[in-house]
């Protein structure tokens, strides 16, 4: 226990002195092998060499720094330009298996130089979420292990109009669209990526539970493993109140878009 205060202590006066920041302000993240523990001392150690590489031009090195079964890093930005002037919107993302929401094992990390209060930045991150990492699935299994935050430091001293942090929330959520869709991307042995558009449900609990159906569904992912012909997918779900089907005669209509290729094919050596 002494061992574990002292690591403890490191850390904090690392925080406080070496970030500049108090300890509250500090977020640790992980992923790996459940039920194992992390050793503290392999992080506090590496604290102080990290403090003194800090530099702006080194996002995409944290891109891949936080890389595990990742085969490439997982990257996203965008530019607006707003009445007082220009924000900027950066994401990135890990993540390749046990992909199924509620996200799963999946670090992600939006940052914005615009200045935008907390409680605004909460709601365009839940509901940027909705639309992006919580439609994505992988192998259908979920894990222990997830992380998505944004942060909003106002260093560009610009805080958007009324009427623009619409504008603002769909860059947003662009950026989370990107990210998410390159994990299903990068989803482990995956060959294709798949994106399923739904119409004529009752609601959006509707669209996500018909879409997730056949997103997890052995039989569609057989037909697109072997490039067997799909056209659109008509799907009668479980009746509830969300679902098409609790409706007389009504169906929902689902097109299974396919990409032109794998996102990058393993090649296998030729017999000999």
């Amino acid at each position: 226990m002494p061992e574990r205060r002292s690591e403890r202590s490191n850390y904090r006066l690392t925080s406080e002195f070496r970030i500049k920041l108090p300890v509250n302000q500090v977020l640790p993240v992980s992923t790996g092998v459940i039920g194992v523990e992390l050793d503290p001392a392999l992080i506090v150690g590496a604290l102080p060499r990290l403090v003194e590489q800090l530099a702006e031009d080194r996002f995409g090195d944290v891109a891949r720094a936080i890389m595990t079964t990742d085969t490439v890093p997982k990257e996203s930005f965008r530019e607006l330009r707003l009445r007082r002037g220009t924000v900027r919107v950066a994401g990135m993302t890990k993540g390749s298996g046990m992909i199924q929401p509620l996200m799963a094992t999946t670090l992600g990390f939006i940052l914005t130089d615009a200045a935008v209060p907390p409680a605004i930045l909460h709601g365009i991150l839940k509901r940027s979420v909705e639309r992006s990492y919580n439609r994505v699935s992988v192998d259908g299994d979920t894990s222990t292990n997830d992380t998505l935050a944004l942060l909003a430091n106002g260093a560009s001293g610009v805080r958007p109009d009324t009427g623009e942090f619409r504008e603002f929330e769909n860059a947003v959520a662009e950026v989370a669209e990107d990210l998410a869709r390159a994990i299903a991307r990068d989803g482990k042995g995956a060959k294709k990526l798949v994106t399923i558009l739904v119409t004529g449900a009752a609601s959006e609990q509707g669209v996500t539970r018909i879409a997730r159906a056949i997103a997890n569904s052995p039989l569609v992912k057989t037909a697109i493993a072997g490039a067997a012909p799909t056209g659109a997918v008509s799907s009668r779900p479980p009746a509830t109140p969300e679902s098409p089907s609790s409706r007389p005669g009504s169906t929902s209509t689902c097109k299974v878009e396919r990409s032109a290729a794998a996102a990058w094919p393993p090649t296998f050596p030729k017999p000999s």
